[in-house]
């Protein structure tokens, strides 16, 4: 094969440029359902995306309903624990939008899953509403939380022009087939001075460097591209965002110990030994002990995972 030619065919989403450098070929590690995809460097900007890139009737079979965006209420939750960490990622997603907005208003969450994360919203006096296109999560947010969800894609919902005061996604970007149809619509439904803010993957994790392809951002063939911080900032000011800001607070302990499963998966070792090392890693010792590492990684956009925050420029600036 010959590494730097083989994909030319393929356009890079975000400089469109056609040449590749080929890096891995992988499988579905979080679910184990059968395929091979190759994962490919943009040689001019050096954005990661997936080949072959799955349309969204065959991406139907690697979204079941074991996956793990379709989570109940945090109310719940039998285990304290888990109960007591997603209470406390949604008080984070929550700070950081009122951080960059400051007061309520009206908010788009596209990829809202089971509205854990509007809900949250909506006790903080904000207007929601939601789009996601697994009819069983827009029904429970519905039912749950009486959320406002349209069931479908982005382009599909069609909402009125210069709507939403904000409108976020967690872990989608990756997921959605057309980015740049994507990232324009969500430009058009935003009021002037509008805010975005993401989470999505980041490739300068050091995790990526340390598990290469059994680095859980990867996962493949659900996410189409992976960003760095340098890439998801070009791309933003090309869809003419203003204020980008790049950081990060989530990605710790939990992807860390994903990232090692996939890699031990791979190993000569026995069943038993796994779930040993595993329970050894995943401690809550040494869940606290690592607190202050991936908390240094975060301070220097380091993390397995990133955000960002941009603003549609108001009509003055334009």
């Amino acid at each position: 094969m010959n590494k730097k030619n083989d994909f030319n065919q393929l356009m890079c989403e975000n400089c469109g440029r056609g040449k590749f450098t080929f890096l891995f070929s992988g499988s579905d590690k979080l679910l184990g359902i059968p395929g091979i995809f190759n994962v490919l460097e943009c040689q001019h900007c050096g954005l990661y995306q997936i080949d072959p890139k799955l349309n969204s009737q065959q991406m139907e079979k690697y979204y079941p309903e074991e996956y793990i965006c379709y989570l109940e209420a945090i109310e719940d939750e039998p285990n304290p624990f888990i109960r007591f960490n997603r209470y406390l990622g949604q008080k984070k997603r929550y700070r950081q939008v009122m951080r960059r907005v400051k007061k309520t208003g009206k908010i788009l969450d596209v990829g809202c899953a089971t509205g854990i994360f509007l809900n949250e919203m909506q006790k903080g006096g904000w207007e929601c509403q939601g789009v996601e296109p697994d009819q069983t999560a827009v029904n429970y947010a519905y039912s749950r939380f009486g959320l406002d969800v349209f069931c479908g894609t982005l382009e599909e919902a069609n909402l009125p022009t210069n709507t939403f005061d904000v409108v976020t996604l967690w872990d989608v970007l990756e997921h959605v087939y057309d980015l740049n149809t994507t990232i324009k619509e969500i430009r058009r439904v935003l009021k002037p001075g509008g805010m975005i803010i993401a989470i999505l993957p980041n490739a300068n994790a050091f995790e990526r460097f340390w598990f290469k392809e059994y680095w859980v951002g990867w996962e493949v063939p659900r996410h189409y591209r992976t960003f760095n911080t340098v890439t998801i900032t070009d791309f933003l000011r090309k869809h003419n965002f203003s204020d980008i800001e790049i950081f990060s607070f989530t990605g710790r302990h939990g992807a860390f110990m994903l990232s090692m499963q996939f890699w031990m998966n791979c190993l000569d070792l026995t069943a038993w030994t796994k779930r040993i090392i595993l329970s050894i890693v995943g401690s809550f010792f040494l869940r606290i002990v690592s607190l202050p590492l991936f908390m240094s990684f975060e301070a220097i956009n380091r993390s397995t995972e990133m955000s960002f925050a941009a603003r549609k420029p108001t009509l003055e600036e334009k």
